[in-house]
């Protein structure tokens, strides 16, 4: 508990995971809104591969971010074990 309360120990990349999938989540919606959206004024070629492209677009500009906010997090926990390893503040 102390290791948590001092935040030596993080608990974000935990939580990451859940965010990213409630992101995933919200992007297929969103995607299928746009899809229906697309589709309810009369079918429309155009718009249904941009909404198509948009959502893909969008999964794999989310995964990046998420991907990136994990490496800070490594980053954070490599510069750790070092400072140990070192025995002196960084």
């Amino acid at each position: 508990m102390n290791r948590f309360l001092n935040f030596n120990e993080m608990i974000t990349p935990s939580i990451i995971l859940i965010i990213y999938w409630c992101g995933i989540a919200s992007i297929i919606i969103g995607g299928i809104g746009s899809i229906i959206g697309a589709s309810h004024f009369g079918f429309n070629i155009g718009a249904f591969l941009l909404s198509i492209i948009g959502m893909a677009a969008c999964v794999v500009g989310w995964r990046v971010w998420c991907e990136l906010m994990l490496v800070i997090f490594s980053i954070n926990g490599k510069l750790h074990t070092i400072e140990k390893n070192c025995g002196r503040t960084l």
